[in-house]
């Protein structure tokens, strides 16, 4: 089955969720909701961007594109959108809380300590 998303939809390819861990001892099942879980993906598709009032000349809807590309990797609420299977999920653009880039603050692999996801 092959899937495209639609409006500001994106589909993802999820890399990793980050279980929750309380302290060093304890580590929460991602389904069990304490705070929130984080998960790392990569964008695998995009929906036409953002629904505009504007039309074109013969009428057509006019989308804004989105900011995300295919192939960017990102960081989302793993309770964020809708899980398609442990692999992919798809979201709005607006859940992705951030991008893994080799520019901006480095935060080591410290938070990227939970299990594979496949």
């Amino acid at each position: 089955m092959k899937i495209m998303p639609v409006g500001d939809r994106i589909l993802i390819r999820v890399v990793k969720i980050q279980e929750q861990i309380v302290n060093r001892s304890i580590v929460v099942p991602e389904s069990v909701t304490i705070g929130g879980s984080i998960g790392i993906g990569e964008i695998i598709g995009l929906g036409e961007g953002y629904l505009t009032e504007k039309k074109t000349d013969d009428g057509a809807q006019i989308f804004d594109p989105l900011e995300s590309k295919i192939g960017d990797r990102i960081i989302f609420n793993a309770r964020a959108g809708l899980g398609l299977s442990r692999k992919y999920r798809l979201i709005r653009e607006s859940e992705i809380v951030a991008r893994v880039k080799n520019t901006g603050v480095d935060l080591g692999d410290e938070f990227l300590d939970g299990g594979d996801v496949g």
